[in-house]
């Protein structure tokens, strides 16, 4: 994967290729596949990441099969980040989003919010379809605007 994204920086050429394998390996080798979704996750964020304008403050990660939430630190200055529709099931890295304002984890698989309590700066978050989710963590900020109502379908 390493040598792949060496030959070819932009991804143009090996980037389908890439997650193709991780695919291949995810659905072959079962004792593996967290590492492998973990890997890919990995993967997809750095690819997304260096092709994103650092001086846009919106990033959206949604829809990607994301487990976890890989260079938190490249993200310090957005203030929107869509993680909804993935695989995530902690918070813990969250702490490196200061200026984060907007914040969609909608229908992954999250839950507790720790991590959130160092992001002073939340004024919005959305938690809907998140089955297990314990959000009295989080919830005492009254400037906060939490969406975690239930889908009715």
């Amino acid at each position: 994967m390493s040598l792949m994204k060496a030959v070819d920086p932009t991804q143009k050429t090996y980037g389908s290729d890439i997650t193709d394998c991780i695919d291949k390996l995810i659905n072959v080798d079962t004792k593996r596949r967290g590492y492998y979704r973990d890997l890919k996750s990995k993967y997809v964020i750095e690819s997304v990441l260096e092709t994103h304008d650092s001086s846009e403050r919106k990033l959206d990660l949604s829809n990607r099969y994301l487990t976890t939430l890989y260079h938190p630190e490249w993200m310090l200055l957005l203030t929107s980040l869509d993680l909804s529709n993935n695989l995530l099931s902690s918070l813990s890295s969250f702490h490196y989003l200061q200026c984060l304002k907007f914040l969609n984890l909608d229908n992954n698989r999250i839950s507790s919010l720790d991590g959130l309590e160092l992001c002073r700066c939340l004024e919005e978050l959305s938690i809907q379809n998140n089955d297990d989710l314990d959000c009295k963590s989080v919830l005492n900020s009254s400037d906060l605007d939490v969406s975690n109502q239930k889908d009715p379908t």
